[in-house]
């Protein structure tokens, strides 16, 4: 779909905000104005009405369905769905490291499926136990609000402050599953790099990677470029 979001016009149609992200069957017209297509809603219907976003906890596990990978995630009592992404599509997305407990905000569409499991659309995600300093992890129900942006304030802006908390020596390696190229998994090299972890001023999170060899130390190496002819 070249045109997958469309500006609603027509009448009486706050009733919409109520079910932000949610299903919802419009009947309508697109018309283009100023070169933007919209839609001129001629009548909507609401098809879940009593559906609601979910706070999920439990476990991740990423196979192969139909030919495609796909993540299962598995509530704490048992239940195993397959991760829809926003649209619909399969995700094949993880939180963390296999095994970990995570938090889903989730829809469960009733009648969607894929692979012979249930459907769950993942809206935000996160860990159950924060790394960090071994403490439970709050996740709230969000994407049901309209989101609400404050206009920028007049003048230059001042960006945030960091403040580093940990630094930790770990051993990298990119996700095997992401990776291309002449190397097996079982070639790949795992390189010394201080994670160093902390919070800007705003209240968010950050986590950078720097290499701990020197470049002459780094493995494999890599062949110098050729240029053709």
């Amino acid at each position: 779909n070249a045109n997958p979001y469309l500006v609603l016009e027509g009448k009486n149609l706050e009733g919409l905000q109520a079910y932000q992200n949610r299903p919802v069957d419009i009947w309508g017209t697109v018309e283009t104005q100023n070169g933007q297509p919209g839609l001129k809603v001629e009548r909507y219907e609401i098809p879940f009405p009593d559906l609601k976003f979910q706070i999920l906890r439990g476990k991740q596990k990423v196979v192969t369905l139909e030919g495609q990978p796909a993540t299962l995630f598995t509530t704490t009592d048992g239940q195993t769905y397959v991760q829809f992404s926003l649209g619909g599509g399969v995700d094949g997305s993880t939180v963390g490291n296999a095994g970990n407990e995570v938090l889903l905000e989730a829809l469960i569409i009733p009648d969607e499926s894929f692979g012979g499991y249930p459907a769950l659309r993942v809206f935000s995600a996160n860990m159950a136990i924060s790394p960090k300093n071994g403490q439970p992890i709050e996740l709230q129900v969000m994407s049901d609000q309209i989101p609400i942006y404050d206009e920028p304030s007049p003048g230059e802006s001042v960006p945030p402050t960091a403040t580093i908390e940990r630094v930790e020596l770990v051993y990298y390696m990119p996700d095997p599953r992401y990776l291309t190229g002449e190397l097996s998994p079982d070639q790949r090299t795992l390189q010394p790099a201080w994670l160093f972890l902390g919070h800007y001023s705003d209240g968010s999170e950050f986590f950078i990677l720097v290499q701990a060899l020197k470049t002459e130390f780094l493995l494999p190496e890599i062949a110098p470029y050729t240029q053709p002819g």
